[in-house]
């Protein structure tokens, strides 16, 4: 019952692998009694959080992955009644995890752990072909800030380029109360590149 990989989906946006602090929120349900629950602050398949549930075995979990390493953050011995729905409620934020079904506290309170600081969500399932979920829904709780502020350097206003042609997009940006993940470049809604520290260059 350690290093279950089981099956998921992930919400695959490069926005939502930026997310920090958030509630996750979703009603699970099984007709079988395996493994079922949710992903989240989600990078790749070597590193997320996940929340498992497993009936037949007994037991609720948190999990960290961290490079492929699975570690058990906190469980307890309580399953969940088959083709019963419940409502799982994830909150994140900064190094600290609360975990609610149906509104009651699991572990005894928050869990801290900010190995992994930021990503996206998932649902999960472990052996189980009865495992469903609805009602899902993601809340950034991030206290109201000052927007960073951003300038492109490169390209100057006006520029024409003959294609083909390589063209060097750079930016400043600055936070006065945080910090800088990443710079994206997009064209219109679409993402053409991104980068993470400074100079904060793409080709």
């Amino acid at each position: 019952v350690t290093n279950r990989a089981g099956t998921f989906a992930a919400w695959d946006n490069p926005f939502a692998y930026r997310w920090r602090d958030y509630l996750f929120t979703a009603t699970l349900a099984s007709g079988d009694d395996d493994g079922i629950g949710v992903l989240f602050r989600y990078r790749d398949p070597n590193n997320y959080y996940k929340m498992e549930f497993d009936s037949q075995r007994s037991f609720r979990r948190l999990l960290r992955k961290l490079n492929g390493v699975e570690t058990t953050l906190a469980s307890d011995s309580t399953g969940y009644v088959l083709n019963v729905p419940f409502a799982l409620q994830v909150k994140v934020v900064d190094g600290k995890i609360e975990v609610r079904v149906d509104g009651a506290l699991l572990f005894g309170g928050e869990i801290s752990d900010g190995t992994l600081p930021i990503g996206t969500i998932g649902l999960y399932a472990w052996g189980n072909p009865g495992a469903a979920f609805d009602n899902v829904r993601v809340a950034a709780l991030s206290a109201p800030n000052q927007s960073p502020l951003m300038a492109l350097l490169n390209p100057a206003d006006n520029s024409t380029y003959v294609p083909p042609a390589t063209v060097t997009l750079l930016a400043e940006a600055s936070d006065s109360d945080g910090t800088i993940q990443a710079v994206d470049f997009l064209a219109g809604e679409t993402l053409v590149g991104s980068a993470a520290a400074r100079p904060y260059l793409y080709e």
